[in-house]
């Protein structure tokens, strides 16, 4: 399972971010308000029901990456580079 999302996510544009997110979100030191706030947007992220559906054109996926840039922006201050990095060694960039 593992390789098949590192598969798909070398082939997603902006998968970098989720990414990132749920590495801050799985180190001890990030503060439990942030682990809060990414963990509620990664779990709406992955829901499979959402205010626009998925299934719809562009627009389905509008409030997802807007949950994520959300929650980045955030969290921005305890998504570290250490972070980033995990993210870019685990997409293979």
């Amino acid at each position: 399972m593992v390789e098949q999302a590192k598969t798909l996510g070398a082939n997603i544009p902006g998968l970098r971010y989720p990414v990132a997110l749920w590495y801050a979100l799985r180190d001890p030191a990030t503060p439990l308000l942030s682990k809060i706030i990414i963990g509620g947007a990664l779990a709406y992220v992955a829901m499979p029901f959402d205010l626009v559906p998925d299934f719809i054109p562009v627009l389905g996926y509008v409030d997802d990456v807007a949950v994520v840039a959300f929650a980045y922006k955030t969290a921005k201050k305890m998504v570290l580079g250490k972070h980033l990095a995990e993210a870019d060694s685990f997409l293979g960039n």
